[in-house]
């Protein structure tokens, strides 16, 4: 079962993902700000990254398509070739549904020989149409990121007035909190907020955050109007690593996998780590042996292992020392351990072996009397059958 489903994932890497990625469209966003009767040309260039030809085309989906013009087509693309895609967006007097309206041009591999379109790969870009609002309304966002200890935590907030009417003034409020209380609060105000028009706002916070979770929240007023919050966590990691779990029981006098996992608490990488394990009982040290060596990119746990050998080492209760190694830190936890008997391998009973053969022996004397029967059977109406032909 387990090498199905391996060779399946196997198969799934080599042949399907590659796939994914054969095509390249760009540009990858377009946004185009709503007016009636507006007429937008456009240009969508598909890539055929892969190292065999393909055959792909353009399709669109999504709000707004209706008003898209352009030319199917299916063009045969060589590898590292470009094709472009010409279309036109010609809005019309009005559209019912105020904000951001997503059109999604897809680039489409077809298989070739086949009947019909049938797609083996596709890759999409968004065409954004902002509509305005009626009156006045800010759309907020905030993007953050996770940080380490001793460097400032950061936020990214972009707003736009998406609405018809110029709005006078706008106080943004951006709040830095820590299990429910308020650690820090920036507040920024703004003039003259133009309709369709971003602006940005990068927050660099003092309070230096130590390990733990932290969240920023951002909202505005406008001209007596409100957003809705907008909330991220963000964690801060520390040069830190954690013994997490421990095997806790093995076998006596047979050669045991000993496993630790190990969990980063750093957003970024640690390299060359390992661990020594030392079998304790009583307080005396029996044996001492090496883990392997793993990396870690971000905050993760990791798996170490090794092979104890433990000949001669009975059954009770001992204590494993764990030290670890990484660049610039170790860290070390000494855990309990319990070596238990060797399980035997159970014997078949005998009486078990010798009723499998009698019940073998009946079924074959069985099969052997009813074939022996169905022969015996066969000549007595063979026999009939000729006093009646003869008659």
């Amino acid at each position: 079962m387990k090498k199905s489903v391996i060779f399946l994932c196997f198969f799934l890497v080599l042949f399907i993902m590659p796939r994914v990625y054969s095509i390249l469209i760009t540009p990858a966003e377009i946004t185009v700000a709503f007016s009636p009767h507006f007429t937008f040309n456009e240009t969508m260039r598909v890539k055929n990254s892969a190292p065999y030809p393909l055959n792909v085309t353009l399709s669109f989906e999504g709000d707004l398509k209706e008003y898209i013009s352009y030319n199917s087509v299916v063009y045969h693309l060589e590898p590292g070739k470009t094709v472009y895609f010409p279309f036109t967006l010609t809005l019309p007097e009005s559209i019912e549904t105020p904000g951001v309206n997503t059109i999604y041009a897809t680039a489409i591999e077809i298989p070739s020989g086949g009947e019909g379109i049938v797609v083996s790969a596709s890759v999409s870009a968004n065409i954004y149409v902002v509509v305005p609002y009626p009156g006045k309304y800010i759309a907020l966002y905030l993007e953050t990121e996770d940080k380490n200890e001793g460097e400032p935590l950061t936020a990214d907030i972009s707003f736009r007035n998406l609405g018809t009417e110029i709005i006078s003034t706008g106080k943004l409020t951006t709040l830095l909190i820590q299990n429910d209380t308020v650690l820090e609060t920036n507040i920024h105000s703004f003039n003259d907020i133009f309709p369709t028009i971003s602006t940005p706002q990068h927050i660099t916070f003092e309070t230096i955050p130590l390990l733990g979770a932290y969240n920023i929240t951002t909202s505005m007023e406008y001209d007596g109007q409100f957003t809705k919050d907008v909330s991220h966590s963000v964690n801060v990691g520390s040069y830190l690593i954690e013994i997490f779990e421990t095997t806790q029981t093995i076998f006596a006098n047979t050669i045991n996998r000993y496993d630790v996992v190990l969990k980063s608490f750093w957003h970024g990488p640690i390299n060359d780590v390992y661990a020594d394990l030392t079998l304790i009982k009583d307080g005396i040290p029996l044996m001492t042996t090496k883990t392997n060596m793993v990396d870690f990119a971000k905050p993760e746990n990791k798996l170490l292992a090794t092979y104890i050998d433990l000949k001669n080492i009975y059954e009770g209760d001992y204590e494993m020392n764990i030290k670890g190694y990484a660049e610039n830190i170790t860290f070390e936890k000494t855990v309990p351990l319990k070596i238990i008997p060797e399980p035997k391998e159970e014997e078949f009973p005998f009486f078990i072996v010798i009723l499998l053969i009698l019940i073998i022996l009946l079924i074959l004397i069985n099969f052997i009397w009813m074939a022996k029967n169905k022969k015996k059977k066969e000549k007595e109406q063979k026999f009939i059958q000729d006093v009646k032909e003869s008659l």
